[in-house]
């Protein structure tokens, strides 16, 4: 996934290439988001949690560790990376 940010970033260049990113950019996180709406009406994420901020949230922190991979960042440090934001991920609570 690390040479695809990579060539993402080729292509960003000319203003179609940018405005491609952001397309495919904005589709991940709307994927995600509709998961993520789906999740709060089956109870599994709490009832104050905004799942726009939360997709945007896990959107960046994706982009964050695949840059990361690209760099040579080891799979320990991508894990650890991953891990902590998961940490902060809001729970809900199962009565």
């Amino acid at each position: 996934m690390g040479w695809a940010v990579l060539f993402e970033v080729r292509i960003a260049r000319t203003r179609s290439g940018y405005e491609n990113l952001i397309r495919r950019r904005k589709i991940g996180e709307s994927i995600i988001l509709d998961r993520l709406k789906r999740a709060k009406a089956e109870g599994d994420l709490p009832q104050d949690a905004d799942p726009a901020d939360l997709a945007r949230y896990l959107s960046i922190v994706i982009y964050g560790i695949t840059i990361q991979a690209a760099g040579g960042a080891t799979r320990k440090e991508l894990r650890s990376a991953a891990e902590l934001a998961l940490r902060s991920w809001p729970q809900a609570s199962r009565t």
